[in-house]
């Protein structure tokens, strides 16, 4: 069975996830509120399937996962240094890979170089107002 895709919608292609895909938030996610919140829900969520005998094992080793990424996305040092290697990991996939593991459905055009490319370049004609 395919814990990961069935309790927290997180596909095969996508597995294992890293801290913010487990927590489903935003890749680098600078909020504190933001991961302590969604750590809040799925421990939660994992505890109510931990009842049934069935899942009890899955629902702890998963739970023992979402603390290990509180402890980590929590902490600003070991954020710090837990982005950048995801920072490494994405610039060395190529673009679909990177995508899959950004979190799947993340549209190249809202990829943070896409982001600076609007910013820095607009079609002819076009005015920003203020």
């Amino acid at each position: 069975m395919d814990r990961y895709h069935e309790w927290l919608g997180i596909p095969p292609e996508e597995q294992p996830p890293n801290h913010y895909r487990l927590l489903g938030i935003s890749l680098l996610e600078a909020k504190p509120q933001v991961i302590e919140s969604a750590v809040n829900q799925r421990m939660g969520y994992l505890q109510q399937l931990s009842g049934d005998q069935a899942c009890v094992e899955d629902a702890q080793r998963i739970m023992g996962e979402i603390s290990r990424a509180r402890l980590i996305l929590l902490n600003k040092e070991k954020k710090a240094l837990y982005d950048e290697g995801i920072k490494s990991e994405l610039d060395a996939l190529p673009e679909a890979a990177g995508r899959a593991a950004k979190g799947g459905g993340m549209n190249p055009a809202d990829s943070p170089s896409a982001e600076k490319s609007r910013a820095t370049t607009r079609p002819a004609g076009h005015r920003t107002h203020a």
